[in-house]
């Protein structure tokens, strides 16, 4: 996924009820800083699909397991065997199931594959359940099997490819398979496919080597791409090997449609040499596209190179918000777009609104998970939950990792945490590397706003501090239970309530409620008045903490030079759904949740930023903003000072994680699955509650989304260190039930 990168998202000026900004005499604005102009089309390789004569499964490279039926999380393959300088996947299963497409109908489909015989005398094929043919094999002997089914229609669209072993007598099932291919039956068995290896290789020509993509004559490489502004594709073509040779590229649009953009014809007596070609993209904007590296057939030792290939754009500066002193992290459970500025003020949280006024608002903010443990993990370590690959009550954070409050550390500054929420406990190792961890569980008889006095006091006792100042505060939100008594709660609508719903009981009264069969799960009107007047009630008391904290700052001259966060963790949901539970679906009542910054001398004061911004993007903006050095590797953080945070946010998928379940965004377009399972499809801008799943409709949309999120959360859960597990004490199993969460 690339696109042009441009500056303006910073424009703009304060709404006339925001507070004049007041600027530190000499302070000003980091400089500009420069934008890199050229991403490379080679760090999306394992997204691209070979085909010669028709769709090559390379079984010998890592990238095949994207075709396993669906597995997100599959095991790593058997270790390859190599024999003759061809690499074989061993299958020891009596079948094996693989997933593949079709663009449009098609006639006189064959399979072939290479396949070394092992223990099994024969492979049977099918197709969408049907049997096609089957080979015998013998032992070790290597040849291409070829079952093909003459003038047989396979519409467009998804299909499952199934290879079924026989059985030995006494042993198990075996073979070794090179490569699949799913097309047109080839002429001879030497016409066999390369393999993804010698595609992407670097090449040599007339001394100049370059990382390319090489393709053979008949053969394409095919790549999914999102193209959200003007961008130019720019390489390098050359030749290599001997005789006619004609490279093309060529664009598919979302209708399906294929666009020729550029052809270079080599004759046989012409250089070898690389020339620069560039193709201009710009009609193709806010586009998932498939670029297209084709080899048209002519000589059959001729290679086309397409060398170094890239999206160039247009150069330009980025201005970035001023730096902070200190920041302040008000992470609030259960809030949902109805507790967003402006309707946060009917919410019971007025202060929302003021904050929205001096500082910016983030209004496609979304978290990327709905285990609260993995949104506080995502904005400790600045990671995706599938590269950290935690959630859950009954785990620790891994060691492995390193966290913000730790960088803080090292560079000389302090940190504290101070949580009213047993999903941000310190037994899930959120504590390590912060000077002060302080945690008030909701059954104790202690206020909801006590972390906000904790924080208040320590930030006091920091005020001499040298280094950068860091404190997090986690309060309840408009979680359960509320603290609030229960002579006010009979005080609220509606009159005369006849419910069972209590304050200090709500949580655990509606998780009875969602752990009911579904269609028990439905509540009385008056029970959802009651609740949404006791939330409102228990709101109010913490905007009113927060109201002082942000005085105290004001009157200690603090504010202007602070950077100041509200953040919801994960959302409630809409009704009809009972709100609160640990274990929601990835959708997006779920996962929209409030996100305010004010930065530090008014930068960006009023404003509205737009784009799919993640927790792990707040991570990057608080260590940018405290001058700390914290870049996890690979997570692809945003710095929300930034001009540009909105174009950086649409070159890249929106990755939502949980145990199996994913809901990959990008754009308006929405791919959500489970692991195992074949993954729907729905477009937002048109549907925004996904009623009309659309995979059917859309088979190369959701191919190459597909291929986007498996390329994405695989190798990353692979690279994941494994969470710690552990089991919580009284106290934290007595928090969790009050809490409304079961272990």
């Amino acid at each position: 996924m690339l696109a042009l990168l441009s500056a303006g998202c910073d424009r703009g000026k304060p709404t006339p009820s925001a507070p004049a900004p007041q600027r530190t005499p000499g302070a000003s604005a980091p400089a500009p800083l420069p934008q890199p102009s050229q991403v490379s089309l080679l760090e999306l390789k394992d997204r691209c699909q070979l085909r010669e004569h028709g769709l090559v499964l390379d079984l010998g490279s890592p990238s095949a397991l994207a075709y396993e039926n669906f597995q997100l999380n599959a095991a790593d393959p058997p270790e390859p065997v190599y024999v003759q300088g061809q690499s074989f996947r061993p299958l020891d299963q009596m079948s094996q199931d693989f997933v593949f497409w079709t663009r449009t109908d098609v006639t006189a489909f064959a399979f072939e594959a290479l396949v070394r015989g092992g223990a099994s005398e024969r492979m049977a094929v099918y197709v969408d359940g049907e049997r096609w043919g089957a080979a015998q094999l013998k032992q070790d002997e290597i040849r291409v099997v070829r079952i093909a089914r003459g003038e047989q229609l396979l519409k467009s669209g998804r299909h499952r490819l199934t290879l079924a072993l026989s059985r030995p007598r006494g042993s198990q099932p075996q073979a070794d398979i090179g490569w699949i291919r799913l097309g047109q039956v080839s002429k001879n068995n030497s016409d066999q496919p390369a393999s993804r290896d010698q595609v992407f290789s670097e090449v040599t020509i007339d001394d100049e080597r370059l990382a390319s993509v090489v393709v053979k004559p008949g053969a394409t490489v095919t790549c999914p791409v999102w193209l959200t502004e003007k961008s130019v594709l720019s390489l390098r073509l050359g030749v290599w090997g001997a005789g006619l040779a004609e490279g093309e590229i060529a664009l598919v649009d979302r209708d399906g449609q294929e666009h020729s953009l550029a052809r270079d014809v080599r004759e046989e007596d012409q250089p070898r040499d690389y020339r620069p070609l560039q193709v201009d993209l710009s009609p193709y904007a806010d586009q998932l596209v498939d670029l297209v590296f084709r080899a048209q057939s002519h000589a059959p030792s001729a290679r086309v190179v397409f060398g170094a290939p890239q999206l160039s754009h247009p150069s330009f500066t980025v201005t970035q918000a001023p730096r902070a002193k200190r920041a302040v992290v008000v992470i609030m459970s259960a809030l949902g777009t109805r507790h967003t500025p402006p309707q946060s003020a009917r919410s019971g949280l007025p202060i929302l609104n003021q904050i929205a006024q001096w500082g910016v608002s983030f209004p496609h903010y979304r978290a990327t998970s709905t285990s609260a443990t993995s949104v506080i993990a995502s904005l400790l370590t600045g990671l995706w939950p599938h590269q950290h690959n935690f959630s859950g009550l009954e785990q620790r954070l891994s060691g492995e990792l390193p966290t913000l409050s730790s960088a803080i550390e090292a560079a000389g500054g302090r940190s504290s945490f101070m949580t009213g929420v047993p999903t941000s406990s310190d037994a899930f190792g959120f504590d390590r590397g912060f000077e002060s961890f302080q945690v008030t569980e909701p059954q104790q008889d202690i206020a909801a706003t006590e972390p906000v006095r904790q924080a208040t006091q320590w930030l006091k006792a920091t005020l001499d501090a040298e280094g950068p100042v860091l404190s997090f505060i986690h309060l309840r939100g408009a979680h359960p239970p509320f603290d609030i008594s229960k002579e006010r709660a009979r005080e609220l609508p509606p009159a005369e309530y006849g419910g069972d719903l209590t304050p200090r009981r709500a949580a655990i009264q509606l998780g009875a409620i969602a752990r009911r069969p579904e269609r028990q799960q439905a509540m009385d009107e008056e029970d959802w008045v009651k609740l949404a007047e006791m939330e409102k009630a228990a709101l109010t008391l913490q905007n009113e903490a927060l109201t002082e904290l942000v005085q105290w700052l004001r009157q200690a001259d603090l504010y202007d030079d602070t950077l100041l966060v509200v953040v919801g963790d994960v959302a409630p949901g809409e009704r009809p759904r009972i709100p609160y539970s640990e274990d929601l679906n990835l959708s997006e009542p779920y996962l929209a949740v409030p996100l305010l910054i004010k930065f530090p001398r008014g930068h960006g004061a009023g404003r509205s930023v737009d784009g799919l911004f993640a927790p792990h993007d707040l991570t990057r903006t608080l260590a940018s903003s405290l001058g700390v050095e914290f870049d996890p590797k690979a997570s692809l953080g945003i710095d929300l000072g930034r001009s540009d945070a909105t174009q950086l946010s649409r070159r890249r998928p929106h990755i939502a994680y949980q145990g199996g379940r994913y809901a990959l965004r990008l754009g308006g377009q929405l791919l959500s699955g489970v692991d195992g399972r074949a993954p729907e499809l729905c477009f937002l801008e048109i549907d925004p509650s996904c009623q009309l799943l659309r995979a059917a409709d859309h088979p190369a949309t959701v191919h190459s989304l597909w291929l986007m999120a498996f390329s994405a959360i695989h190798d990353a859960l692979r690279q994941a260190p494994a969470p710690i597990p552990f089991t919580p004490e009284p106290d934290l199993q007595n928090a969790f039930v009050v809490w409304g969460a079961t272990p």
